[in-house]
């Protein structure tokens, strides 16, 4: 029988239980193999005011591992209790253009490599290749940045999102991404750019970007 009237399905009680290797500390103090914090120094410039690079960044990467697919879904759990940083500090440094998002993941997929061929056999023998991957991203706003009607193979039809190619690396065990890139479809049709009526296309966001990122350990 249910303690509290205010809750009315069993699965609601599992919110203010996580497992141990599900708490943001356990899974910052299993960063520390990947010099995550040697990382973080060379960004923590970056944060001028509030908190530091590595508390947010730490929790950001909790995210996927307690279900949670955006910040906005984070800040709405039992989870964003915990937490004193609100919504915009998250939002802030994932739209800082100074961070090379894609060098970081280099970096942690190269640790990881390194991590794991100094734990494997001497006679293994799984075999080891690049892997290419090109999946759809399917979103709904049409002034997103970019953004572009796209063939889905899987669904033989067109949708309103983004290609995201992938190269991972495969040991015959684990996958692991290095790196990724977002692409948009241009489309046959003149009077349509990339499958959007012009009107459509005008209204789209649209900024120049800086092409340089921050890459770790180099000069600030």
């Amino acid at each position: 029988m249910l303690q509290s009237k205010d809750i009315y399905k069993i699965s609601e009680l599992k919110n203010g239980f996580t497992p141990r290797w599900l708490e943001p500390d356990y899974i910052l103090g299993s960063l520390k193999c990947f010099s995550f914090s040697a990382l973080s120094k060379s960004l923590n410039p970056l944060k001028l005011r509030g908190y530091s690079f590595e508390s947010i960044f730490s929790c950001l990467i909790c995210l996927p591992f307690l279900g949670l697919h955006t910040v906005h879904s984070f800040t709405g759990s039992v989870l964003s209790k915990h937490f004193e940083a609100q919504k915009d500090t998250f939002c802030r440094l994932k739209n800082n253009q100074s961070i090379c998002w894609r060098m970081i993941l280099w970096m942690f997929s190269k640790k990881f490599i390194r991590l794991v061929a100094s734990c494997e056999e001497s006679n293994n023998t799984n075999p080891r290749c690049l892997v290419f991957d090109d999946s759809t991203l399917k979103k709904t706003g049409m002034s997103i940045e970019k953004v572009s009607r796209i063939w889905d193979h899987a669904l033989q039809k067109s949708i309103l999102g983004f290609k995201l190619l992938t190269m991972g690396y495969w040991d015959g065990i684990s996958f692991i991404p290095f790196d990724f890139s977002l692409h948009h479809e241009r489309g046959k049709n003149a009077t349509k750019p990339f499958g959007l009526k012009k009107k459509e296309y005008r209204k789209q966001y649209k900024k120049n970007s800086e092409r340089k990122g921050l890459i770790p350990g180099s000069a600030l």
